[in-house]
């Protein structure tokens, strides 16, 4: 693919889950050259821009995965982004997307990468447990969207 496609992820105040998949994904792309056409950013559609990503996201994508997430900050979804894929945590956060004005398809991750109604719950407040749960669920699904944009080729029978 010469082209290279965007995602852009989507939760309500990414400082969490829309955060840790742009993190999960560029851990993930570092090591896949068939994903390197792949430009993945994040946003939040109450975000407060610069906002940091909450200690107990950092936390556990740190010690469970080795990936550092603390540079990350928040940027709120306005009308007129692009992304050819606008990937969302849950319906009622694409429901919002569609009704911003933004260009590109918007579905939830569960949905885009076959695992239709499956929602990526917010941990927003939880235990760390909670946010070890959900960070393991995008993990999953991130690695599926990976899989499924991944341009490398099969590998010939002979």
């Amino acid at each position: 693919m010469d082209r290279a496609i965007r995602v852009l992820f989507v939760c309500a105040g990414n400082i969490c889950r829309s955060a840790m998949a742009e993190a999960f994904f560029h851990h993930l792309a570092a090591n896949r050259p068939g994903l390197h056409h792949v430009e993945v950013a994040s946003a939040g559609t109450i975000a407060y821009d610069g906002n940091r990503p909450l200690a107990p996201c950092v936390t556990v994508m740190q010690d469970d995965y080795g990936i550092d997430m603390s540079a990350h900050r928040a940027r709120r979804i306005r009308a007129g982004m692009e992304a050819e894929l606008i990937l969302t945590m849950d319906p009622n956060v694409a429901q919002q997307v569609r009704g911003l004005g933004v260009v590109g398809d918007v579905l939830p991750l569960g949905e885009f990468v076959g695992s239709p109604g499956e929602h990526v719950e917010d941990p927003y407040g939880g235990s760390e447990d909670e946010y070890r749960q959900c960070a393991r669920q995008l993990e999953r699904l991130v690695r599926a969207l990976g899989d499924k944009l991944d341009t490398t080729p099969a590998p010939r029978k002979p």
